[in-house]
């Protein structure tokens, strides 16, 4: 996909927020990776600096470059604090939304088409609740059956990512972000300049890699962390502690697993969650994948000059070397969940209708939750909605 050089998704900018960015990315031109200095350029395949969507410190999300300068416009209104309860139809034709907003249901209804752009989990969710979807999951919550879609929540995607952690011989990021006064100075840092570790992601560099040369292209996506987070204090969320010593994490991702799981409310209560089965790591061609990986992986970590700063291996640890253990931790550790996706009634794999809708007499379309099997699947999901 070519990039405009005038387009409301603000021009990313590299992010090197560490010093062990440069020596990581020269570890892994020793494997035989190349230089890569834009990602989302001619080739994918490589090592660098990760490119940032941000602008004034701030992430540029779609909401922030597409949604936000529209609102001035008279043909819009946004309403916030509304929950989607379900889609309107006339027969098969989507003519509207009901939505719930501060306790009291309303509805809005469509001039040309209803555009559900939930997301692989809420888009799936909708539909089925609005009576599109598994003809038995319907009939169990009472749900009146619009249109039997088997298809609908299921072939649920996602790359899936494991962390492998490394005590350090240099500070890191955990040695500014863990204690009080760090957190202090880079909130300080950030209010006044918009600048710092908090005006940046949480992957610092990365890459694309084959695990085998006989592809035609990478099936790996490689990050680089200068940070870990293995203790967690009692009551937070791992990612919110940085660890109390110098850590550093190196992760993966399959690019197009062919694990598939699924989504299927709960209920015919639109505020109840979804089930999701993620399924992870439930194919013999994820895991040989994803093992193949990790040996590259450290591979990389055992080349200068990334090698010399390393204290030793925390997770998995140095023991896990044998194919039954790798195999083992592969899926216990698949705990990073990057951008899932779901198809909202198409089969994976075959062609999306030029006009992107999942019933062509229905009038509605679904963005998001119509992304192949890729990583990742923010551009793409992204492209797809002008159209």
């Amino acid at each position: 996909m070519a990039r405009k050089r005038r387009a409301p998704l603000h021009p990313p900018r590299h992010a090197r927020p560490s010093s062990l960015v440069q020596p990581f990315i020269e570890a892994a031109e020793k494997t035989g990776l190349t230089y890569n200095p834009d990602f989302n350029g001619a080739e994918q395949e490589g090592v660098g600096a990760f490119q940032l969507t941000i602008k004034n410190g701030i992430r540029n999300s779609a909401a922030r470059a597409f949604l936000k300068p529209a609102m001035k416009r008279k043909n819009l209104r946004v309403e916030t604090h509304a929950l989607a309860s379900r889609i309107l139809f006339e027969g098969t034709k989507a003519i509207g939304v009901e939505y719930i907003q501060n306790g009291e249901t309303k509805r809005a209804l469509a001039g040309r088409e209803v555009i559900v752009a939930g997301g692989a989990v809420n888009s799936s969710q909708l539909l089925q609740l609005s009576g599109v979807g598994p003809k038995g999951l319907l009939k169990e919550f009472g749900i009146d059956v619009r249109v039997a879609n088997p298809n609908v929540g299921a072939h649920l995607s996602d790359h899936q990512g494991i962390n492998y952690t490394w005590r350090m011989n240099v500070p890191t990021m955990n040695d500014v972000l863990r204690p009080w006064w760090g957190k202090l100075k880079v909130g300080i840092q950030y209010l006044l300049t918009r600048g710092g570790p908090l005006s940046l992601s949480i992957n610092h560099g990365g890459g694309f890699f084959r695990t085998d040369h006989s592809r035609t292209r990478p099936n790996m996506q490689l990050y680089m962390q200068a940070f870990s987070t293995l203790v967690p204090k009692p009551g937070e969320r791992p990612l919110l502690s940085p660890d109390p010593f110098s850590g550093f994490s190196l992760g993966l991702s399959n690019c197009r697993p062919t694990s598939t799981g699924e989504i299927a409310i709960r209920s015919a209560d639109p505020r109840e969650k979804p089930r999701i089965v993620a399924n992870a790591f439930s194919t013999r061609h994820d895991v040989e994948e994803m093992l193949l990986a990790v040996k590259y992986l450290r591979r990389i970590a055992a080349q200068e000059p990334l090698k010399s700063l390393m204290a030793e291996e925390l997770r998995p640890g140095p023991r896990s070397k044998a194919m039954k253990n790798l195999s083992m931790t592969s899926a216990k550790e698949a705990a990073r969940s990057i951008t899932p996706a779901a198809p909202a009634g198409w089969e994976p794999m075959r062609p999306l209708p030029s006009s992107i809708r999942s019933f062509a007499s229905m009038a509605f379309k679904a963005c998001a939750s119509a992304m192949p099997r890729s990583s990742p699947t923010s551009s793409p999901a992204i492209s797809t909605h002008p159209r």
